[in-house]
């Protein structure tokens, strides 16, 4: 087993641990709200561990390399705050600075994973779409929608990173370069 598809399982293993964290048995009461911070905090760190899988399978240079690091960056604040390590007065510039950067961050890799088409084309435009709603619900107001939104995007990220730990460990991620016809 190559370290990419160790790294596909754990994308899977953090969009489990998510979904747990968010709809898990706290949810029903069967145990305690700590669970839901140790769920997410391991689902945390198992994306920073696999999230770089996904530019090692579409090496996209300098600009793939950022988009992975704004992501890793993002998630490294949010888990500073889900440690209560963020010193008092930095909260509002960390929070925004993590959500800046994973919104940059799901674009440049999403738009990456549409033109490269080592992926799927669906996978970048719902990373895309995940970046852009994580930003967009915490700055402007949508009414009737807000309620809809922190069911809906946990759900798109669950599924968005479960996906790529999927076709990173079945190997289906093949480099661009060998998909491409030949020239005549």
């Amino acid at each position: 087993m190559n370290i990419r598809r160790l790294q596909g399982l754990a994308l899977m293993a953090s969009a489990v641990c998510f979904l747990l964290g968010i709809f898990g048995p706290q949810s029903l009461s069967l145990i305690g709200p700590q669970a839901t911070g140790f769920f997410v905090i391991v689902g945390i760190l198992l994306f920073i561990g696999g999230i770089p899988a996904v530019n090692s399978a579409q090496p996209t240079g300098t600009i793939g390399l950022a988009g992975i690091g704004l992501l890793i960056l993002a998630s490294l604040i949010a888990l500073l705050f889900r440690l209560s390590l963020v010193p008092s007065g930095f909260e509002g510039s960390l929070s925004l600075t993590s959500a800046v950067a994973g919104m940059l961050g799901a674009f440049i890799t999403g738009w990456l994973t549409v033109r490269e088409r080592v992926f799927p084309a669906w996978l970048g435009w719902a990373l895309i779409a995940q970046g852009f709603l994580n930003f967009f619900t915490g700055v402007i107001r949508l009414g009737p929608l807000t309620g809809m939104i922190p069911i809906f995007l946990p759900l798109l990220v669950v599924a968005v990173y479960f996906a790529y730990g999927y076709f990173l460990y079945q190997n289906a991620a093949k480099p661009a370069v060998a998909r491409k016809l030949p020239v005549a």
